[in-house]
């Protein structure tokens, strides 16, 4: 082991320990077996590459596109005819005047599966469905990339939506489906002709073939997207392709299908009405096409100004916390919708104009994993309850708190802003209601006179 792969394992692991010192319900137990967990997987990064590799080592792990041609690096009309000519871009003249490949089909780069890709090349695919009502599901016949346990040098990127989805090195939108290398006869033993997925996004399952392990365990020796379709749950998706500036492959074939999805929300906001606007806000939050609960980052509390980091099983509970309570808002609504007759004085009123705007930009323009989505999904919802529902204060309050316990779900702590929206939402309608009152005592009063 070298000296300088020995100071960078080093440092690794105090600032993993360091962060798991902080966590109040951390047991001695935990820490040996994250020591244990460390050590091997120090170890393996050494033994299969002969080098240490880390997560953000050799050419970068995320896509440096600004636009789904990547146009920042194939910048030139030369550039681009030579990436036509390759297949390295989705040329128009042959492709009915489109830059993206729409219905079933296959991709394959280089085009000729005989001969190997080139070095320092990047190549980038988008592929549409072409309706909210079908989703794209992929699968790699053939894949034949040098061989990382991170993928960190030729690599294929595989995106849900576009470019601008891309989120960088932190994945900011939650968008990532895998990053695909191997498949190579090389070195190590263990990783000929295998599929790589350096994200750990794609997972490996048993479909009843996989042989038993020694212990007797089940062995997970399928791989999603390679052994069977992985459905992106998207209408969009972009597939780049990176080769670092050595060694090369036979380059890979993929395969997409379209299938049915649940459509994303879409409405004339200009006649929407209150049923509408609650299916939207419903949809938003907790379906899987939005994902805005689902692709948020999830905050455990704060300590001296930072947030703290949560372990996978806080996360998965605090967004399924997050899901439900954004439902019961949203039953509790539709509660009042059918009971209109019997309660008449919680009757919905027309949304305003403003509200509608808010809305639309709200589904339209905001992404995935967007930091402040939430919670301009859950201020909205509660300004529009608030001015189209007349209710007592009890019921405004409830929603108001269930408001609240989302957010806090997701971000660890209240919103002071929530807070400052409710109180003056609620003087406004307690001021409304005085002068209304104070009205009809003067009504009353002229007619006693007159």
């Amino acid at each position: 082991m070298t000296i300088a792969y020995a100071v960078q394992a080093k440092r690794r692991t105090k600032n993993i320990l360091e962060n798991m010192m902080e966590s109040e319900d951390l047991t001695f137990e935990d820490l040996t077996e994250e020591l244990q967990i460390l050590e091997s997987d120090q170890t393996d990064r050494l033994n299969s590459t002969n080098r240490l590799v880390q997560e953000d080592r050799f050419i970068w792990q995320w896509p440096q596109c600004i636009d789904d041609t990547c146009s920042n690096w194939i910048d030139t009309p030369k550039k681009v005819a030579i990436a036509y000519d390759e297949g390295c871009l989705t040329d128009p003249s042959k492709n009915g005047g489109k830059k993206y490949l729409d219905g079933d089909g296959s991709l394959s780069y280089p085009l000729d599966r005989g001969t190997q890709y080139k070095n320092k090349k990047k190549c980038t695919w988008t592929i549409k469905s072409g309706s909210p009502t079908l989703g794209i599901k992929i699968k790699f016949n053939d894949v034949d990339l040098e061989y990382d346990k991170y993928c960190g040098m030729d690599k294929i990127h595989v995106y849900r939506n576009n470019a601008k989805t891309f989120g960088g090195r932190t994945n900011k939108y939650l968008t990532r489906i895998g990053r695909i290398c191997g498949g190579q006869n090389g070195s190590p033993e263990k990783f000929r002709h295998s599929f790589n997925d350096g994200s750990n996004k794609l997972v490996k399952y048993d479909d009843g073939t996989c042989p038993v392990r020694p212990n007797g365990k089940k062995s997970f020796c399928k791989q999603e997207a390679f052994d069977k379709y992985y459905e992106t749950e998207a209408d969009e998706i972009t597939i780049v392709f990176e080769s670092d500036q050595s060694g090369t492959g036979l380059g890979f074939e993929l395969n997409w299908k379209m299938y049915p999805i649940q459509p994303k929300f879409v409405k004339n906001y200009a006649t929407m009405d209150l049923a509408e606007f609650v299916a939207a806000i419903k949809t938003a939050m907790t379906d899987p096409a939005y994902g805005y609960i689902r692709n948020s980052f999830v905050i455990c509390g704060w300590k001296n100004g930072q947030p703290r980091k949560c372990q996978p099983n806080q996360i998965k509970v605090r967004k399924q916390r997050a899901e439900d309570r954004a439902c019961e808002i949203a039953m509790w609504m539709e509660d009042q919708f059918r009971n209109i007759i019997n309660f008449k004085h919680c009757a919905p009123h027309d949304i305003s104009d403003e509200n509608k705007l808010e809305i639309q930009n709200l589904i339209e323009n905001k992404m995935p994993g967007d930091t402040y989505a939430i919670k301009n999904a859950i201020r909205l919802q509660y300004k529009v309850i608030t001015d189209s529902i007349t209710c007592s204060n009890f019921q405004h309050r409830h929603v108001y708190t269930v408001s609240q316990s989302v957010i806090r779900a997701i971000y660890g702590g209240p919103d002071k802003k929530f807070a400052e929206a409710e109180r003056a939402i609620r003087q406004n309608r307690d001021s409304i209601r005085k002068a209304e009152r104070q009205e009809r005592k003067s009504k009353r009063r002229q007619s006693k006179r007159e």
